[in-house]
């Protein structure tokens, strides 16, 4: 809660930067949905940090599927708030470099397809090379860094 009022009430850009990127660290359920509950509250974190906040998220590995669920319920108040921004497919960008199960790049699938967005269409391609290219190598690599792991 100190983080949060801390990130709240700071000017300093970078000094907010580096106190999110400790926020979105957190192991903790009630801190991820607390900070997802907030990202869309724009006098607690700014439009332009939304991105720092949900990309982190999206790579902790116990946030990920919730900022990956936070992406498709909030689809809405993305167009709304980064529609008519060049930064509207940083979203996808940050689902394409996140996601990492072959249900996860089936969810990225359905619901960008089901979206019909032309000017997505790039961007959730490559986003879907990224999640297959990484899925790949996980399954390549998987049971050899496992059977190292395990010699330790």
């Amino acid at each position: 809660n100190r983080l949060l009022n801390n990130y709240y009430n700071c000017s300093d850009a970078d000094l907010r930067q580096d106190i999110c990127a400790g926020l979105t660290a957190t192991k903790q359920d009630d801190n991820i949905n607390q900070l997802l509950a907030d990202v869309t509250d724009s006098n607690k974190i700014k439009p332009q940090d939304v991105f720092y906040f949900i990309s982190w998220l999206a790579s902790n590995r116990y946030a990920r599927t919730k900022a990956w669920q936070w992406i498709r319920d909030s689809w809405s108040w993305i167009t709304e708030i980064y529609g008519g921004d060049m930064s509207y497919d940083t979203f996808v960008n940050i689902a394409g470099g996140s996601l990492r199960t072959r249900d996860e790049l089936q969810q990225y699938n359905d619901f960008f397809d089901s979206l019909h967005i032309p000017a997505l269409e790039r961007v959730v391609k490559v986003g879907r090379n990224n999640i297959e290219s990484r899925l790949a190598w996980i399954e390549r690599n998987q049971p050899v860094l496992t059977r190292k792991l395990s010699e330790q």
